[in-house]
């Protein structure tokens, strides 16, 4: 996604945010036309998840937690 339909965006806590909700909207699409999507990304805030999921929790939504650990200088 980064490399096609938004290269606008950087790596800042507001981009990484804008991502999110760009993402969660494409998704939507999709899912309103009868597809299975799956969207992969790292999103450290949960506010900004729930943001995206929006007011009413869709069921067919799941949300999966994998710990990592980060390095400096990875990405």
């Amino acid at each position: 996604m980064r490399h096609g339909l938004w290269v606008d965006l950087g790596f800042s806590v507001r981009d990484c945010r804008d991502n999110l909700r760009r993402v969660g909207a494409v998704a939507k699409l999709f899912m309103e036309a009868g597809m299975i999507v799956l969207a992969a990304c790292l999103s450290p805030y949960r506010a900004d998840r729930q943001r995206v999921r929006g007011p009413e929790r869709s069921r067919n939504l799941r949300e999966f937690h994998l710990p990592m650990k980060f390095r400096s200088g990875l990405i």
